[in-house]
This record gives C-alpha cells, sequence and structure tokens, in this order.
C-alpha cells in the first residue's frame, strides 16, 4: 500500500523524521546512560558518555527490550525480541570489543527487567504462559527459578552488597493488592514480606546503601513515600508525594529522584530524605523516563507541542544533553475540564484549530492505567497538523490524577470510562460550536474503546480508526500470556468463567450488528498484548454481514508500529480514513 502520494505524507514524514527518543538506562556508579532513538528509522540502542553517542545495535531490527549496564566493565545486557513479538532473548553487548552474544538458548518470553548479579550472572524479571517469575541467568544459558507468581510483579530492584531481591507483588484475596517481597538471593527463599494494610498497593521499589523505598496509597486523599531499613524491616521515614509517584530511585544516601504525575503532567523532582523536602519540578515537560547516574538524574522530556530532549540535573541546573530540533507550527495544548455522567469531572487536552468548524477527532488513551499526558505524541500532532481539532480527555483509569479515580474502571471496562469519553465529546463540541458528529481514535485499550463506543454508541460517532485493540476479551484472554490473562482478571474481577456475562457484554464483537460508521482497524501480525486472531475475525464476520471495517495489517510488528516507515504508513492511514469519514 502505497502512502507516499497522500497530501498528508510529507507532513507525516517530516513529523516522524524528528527523532523519537525511548527509555533511558543508568547506573549510580557511571555517567554514562543508554537511550533509545529512532535517528536512523528504526528504534535502535545508544550509549551516551561525555558528549559523545556511541551507537550498540546496528542493523535493521528494533531494540525496543529492557537494557543494562555493567557497574564497572564496557558491557550492557539487553532483552531483544524479533518482528516486535516481545519474546525475548538475552544478548550481551561488549561495546568496545564490538562483540555481542546471545545468553539464552531459546526466547524466554516477555522480560521487563535485568540486574548483574555477576559479571556472567543476572536476575532475569519476566513472564510467559504459565508465569510471572524471577531467574538467575547463568552465562551458559541455564536459569535457575527463584520466584513465581501468577499475578503482576509491579516493581524490582536487587541490593547486590547483601544479596536481597526486591519485589512488589500481587497477593492476597484482593487483586488491588501489592505487598514487598524481600527475597534470599542466595537461598531463593522469601525473608520477609512488608505491607501497609490488607488491601494497600505497595510498590515502585528502590533499594540503595541499606534502605528500601517503596511508594503506598495506604492514606487514598495522597500517596506516600516509605523508607525502610532493608536488613530489619522497620520504618525509618515517610513522606508525602505531592502527586501520583511514577517512578523513583535513589540519587544518593540523601536524596531521591522521581517522577511524580499530577493532572495530565509528569514532573521530574527530588526529595531530601532527611528533611522531606521537595525540589520544584525540574523542568516543564512531561518525563518520559527516567534514570540516575553518577552525575546527576536524567530524563527524557518532552510536551505536546515540543519533542523529546534528555536532559541532567547537575551542579543545581538543568542541562539538555540531547536535544530534538523543535518544528515550527506546532499546534500547543489547552487543558479542559468538563463534567461526566455521574457529576465528577474529568480533564482532557485540546488541540485548536483557527476554525472552531474544523473536523473533531477524539482521542482515548491506551493502558487503561495511563493517561495522554502534557507529553510528545506526533500521531496527535498530526492530527491538528492535518486540520483536525482533537480532543483527548484522561477519563477514569487514568493516572496523574489520584489512585481513587485510576481505579474506577476496575470491574467496569467499557462502561464509566467510555461514558466520560462521551461526554468529552460533548464538551468538546459545545465548546467548538459544532452539530457534526466526531470521529474516535485510539491505540490499544483506546483502540477498544473505539471499537466499542462504534458498536454501541452509534448514534454518538460518524466513525473511527482502531489500532491494535481488542474485539472479543473472551477469545483474547486465551490468547494471552500468564501476565496479561491476570491484566483481564484484575479488571473483570475474574476468568471468563467466573465473569462471563461481564466479558461478553464488554467485547465488541457481541455488539457488531450495531456497527453503522465506518471504521479501520491497524494491527500489528506479531501482537502478544491484544491478540490479531480475535481482530481478524471481527473484520471478517463484519464483512460477512456488510458492515464498514476495513483492517491492514503491518508485517514484523507487535503491540504498535516502533519502525518509522511502519508509524508513518498507520498515521497516514488513519488521516487518510478520517477525511473520507468528514467528507
Amino acid at each position: 500500500m502505497d502512502v507516499t502520494t497522500s497530501p498528508f505524507y510529507a507532513m507525516v514524514h517530516d513529523l516522524y523524521a524528528l527523532p523519537r527518543l525511548f527509555g533511558l538506562a543508568g547506573r549510580r556508579e557511571r555517567a554514562d546512560f543508554l537511550y533509545r532513538s529512532t535517528e536512523s528509522g528504526v528504534p535502535l540502542l545508544y550509549r551516551w558518555a561525555a558528549g559523545t553517542r556511541q551507537l550498540l545495535t546496528p542493523g535493521e531490527e528494533p531494540v525496543m527490550g529492557f537494557a543494562a549496564l555493567h557497574p564497572t566493565r564496557p558491557w550492557v545486557i539487553l532483552a531483544q525480541d524479533q518482528g516486535g513479538s516481545e519474546n525475548h532473548d538475552v544478548v550481551r553487548l561488549d561495546y568496545e570489543r564490538g562483540e555481542r552474544a546471545t545468553i539464552t538458548r531459546a526466547p524466554v518470553g516477555r522480560i521487563g527487567w535485568i540486574g548483574w548479579l555477576a559479571d556472567d550472572e543476572w536476575l532475569v524479571l519476566g513472564g510467559d504462559q504459565e508465569e510471572q517469575y524471577v531467574r538467575r541467568l547463568a552465562a551458559d544459558g541455564s536459569m535457575q527459578p527463584l520466584f513465581s507468581t501468577p499475578r503482576w510483579i509491579r516493581g524490582c530492584d536487587v541490593d547486590p552488597a547483601s544479596g536481597r531481591l526486591v519485589l512488589a507483588v500481587g497477593r492476597g484475596e484482593a487483586r488491588t493488592n501489592y505487598d514487598i517481597a524481600v527475597i534470599d538471593v542466595a537461598g531463593g527463599a522469601v525473608e520477609r514480606w512488608l505491607a501497609e494494610g490488607e488491601d494497600t498497593e505497595d510498590s515502585g521499589v528502590a533499594v540503595h546503601a541499606g534502605r528500601l523505598a517503596y511508594h503506598t496509597n495506604a492514606d487514598p486523599a495522597r500517596m506516600q513515600i516509605v523508607i525502610r531499613d532493608l536488613a530489619t524491616g522497620h520504618e525509618l521515614r515517610r513522606f508525602a508525594a505531592p502527586g501520583d509517584v511514577e517512578h523513583l530511585d535513589w540519587l544518593d544516601t540523601r536524596t531521591m529522584a522521581a517522577v511524580i504525575g499530577r493532572h495530565g503532567a509528569l514532573l521530574p523532582r527530588l526529595l531530601d530524605v532527611e528533611t522531606g523536602a521537595w525540589s520544584p519540578p525540574l523542568g516543564d515537560g512531561s518525563a518520559w523516563s527516567l534514570a540516575v547516574t553518577a552525575s546527576g538524574p536524567i530524563w527524557n522530556g518532552s510536551t505536546l507541542a515540543r519533542p523529546g530532549a534528555i536532559s541532567r540535573h547537575h551542579g543545581g541546573a538543568v542541562e539538555d544533553l540531547i536535544a530534538v530540533p523543535n518544528a515550527g507550527n506546532l499546534v500547543a495544548p489547552e487543558e479542559h475540564w468538563f463534567e461526566s455522567f455521574d457529576g465528577r469531572r474529568v480533564q482532557g487536552w485540546l488541540l485548536r484549530q483557527p476554525d472552531p468548524a474544523a473536523p473533531l477527532v477524539i482521542y482515548a488513551h491506551g493502558g487503561p492505567t495511563s493517561v495522554t499526558a502534557n507529553m510528545w505524541r506526533a500521531n496527535l500532532q498530526a492530527l491538528a497538523q492535518a486540520g483536525f481539532h482533537v480532543f483527548a480527555p484522561n477519563f477514569r483509569g487514568s493516572t496523574t490524577f489520584g489512585t481513587t479515580w485510576r481505579d474506577l474502571n476496575i470491574g467496569d471496562l467499557g462502561g464509566g470510562d467510555l461514558q466520560d469519553v462521551l461526554h468529552g465529546a460533548r464538551y468538546a463540541r459545545a465548546l467548538l460550536g459544532q452539530e457534526r458528529l466526531p470521529a474516535i481514535t485510539g491505540g490499544s485499550y483506546g483502540g477498544f474503546l473505539t471499537l466499542y463506543a462504534l458498536t454501541t454508541q452509534p448514534d454518538e460517532w460518524l466513525g473511527g480508526v482502531a489500532l491494535v485493540p481488542v474485539a472479543d476479551w473472551v477469545e483474547d484472554y486465551y490468547l494471552l500470556d500468564a501476565g496479561f490473562r491476570f491484566f483481564d482478571e484484575f479488571f473483570f474481577g475474574g476468568t471468563p468463567e467466573e465473569k462471563p456475562e461481564l466479558y461478553r457484554e464488554r467485547s465488541p464483537i457481541t455488539h457488531l450488528e450495531r456497527l453503522r460508521a465506518p471504521v479501520l482497524i491497524l494491527h500489528g501480525e506479531n501482537d502478544s498484548r491484544c491478540a490479531i486472531e480475535p481482530v481478524i475475525r471481527f473484520t471478517e464476520l463484519a464483512r460477512q454481514q456488510g458492515k464498514p471495517v476495513e483492517m491492514v495489517i503491518t508485517r514484523d510488528e507487535g503491540h504498535g508500529s516502533v519502525v518509522n516507515s511502519n508509524a508513518i504508513r498507520d498515521t497516514v492511514l488513519t488521516l487518510e480514513h478520517l477525511a473520507t469519514l468528514f467528507g
């Protein structure tokens, strides 16, 4: 499918020509760090040191998995998949010799974290079809089980000096409960469990110099940071956080670096653990990720109208180490609040056109435990550059608005959150003075909301574009690995056998006969998070019923397109479909 002839192509190409900067990895002992960038059009791994950049993974295969530096040697350990499948191998790089070696004997599932134990031994946090796990990995590729659970592991850190591993693990009767496990790595046993309460979420663990830090929602009004002695578990300090704690790490024995989420912003800040004083935000943009180095904290910051930069706080000042050039004529966001169906106030971002009569597109973010932050998104800016008003509501389930708001959609996926989206659309239409119906688009969970809106609210939408959506929660459940099966159990309150009616009622395929508005579905062939098979079946049934559904499958991509050429095609196809909808 040739999109280069589209009138949108040049604009979209220029937006994606701005390098996208992905996650950071640093070490407290070292001043250099790792990052990923699409400078070549493919996300590859780079090392930054003393102002120079070194490409570590030349080639055509994207590198999106976890990566970590050795504390002293010129070695990097990383997780590498093929074609976006998230079925990872562990690979070791020697960046001085230019050598690369695959450690694992075969792919071991989805890897979320790797920690160095020794020059030839690692801890690997991952998940496969059966369990979430932490295993010891040896240089010969053998793996020794250390800890496993059918639930999520939300946070992991290791203290090499004491030989202790710390995990935040789902535990107890309540699926929302997370406790802290302190594990003796040598003995392979849980040394102790730490918990703030019987139904609290205690996660985001970080250890340093014999001290453990984590955040908790024990006070539902305000998230707290707790510091304990790692050896005894005794509490040392407790601080109120000025928002949701999205990331937490030790900078040194007195200072912690954190990303604090508040009202759609993700702000890097510092905490003095002796006085409890918080620094002002270290930048005016949102931090995509944050890491700690010997020369200070680093983060990838941006806004919806400003591409990213990797910045550092050093010597009391902030400096940009790697900056993406700003593009001209970018549409700045406006913050709006509106009232939803039950009287609750919902925040959203509006990218407004000069012409009030321009078409309106509603954007639903993924997750659902995520947020449309004031952070660079080339696809949203492309919608605005193409002449659409864009409104992105942070519906219930969104982070940065407190844990109560974040958890409101548990047991109600596609319920109150979709009503928030609908009321956001009505608010934006009234604000702009429009009678014409809007379109809707989103990816992942936002793709599900798009399909569910079009099949259950057919009178409210002109059409839409769904990227990597869920079409059938029941079939999807049985195609996923253990971690994402628990995702469904967490949000539905049980398995499809335990909650059959809810799974069925909240599946777009159940309501397919009501679909009237045209929808375009874009999906990666190797998606391991939102299985492609139910989406293909949705599309085939729609065609049999004469429904206006089109599906485009992208080869060698998984849960969303990360290669620039594929992301450009997805965005151009989205704009073409929306332009056709609005005539």
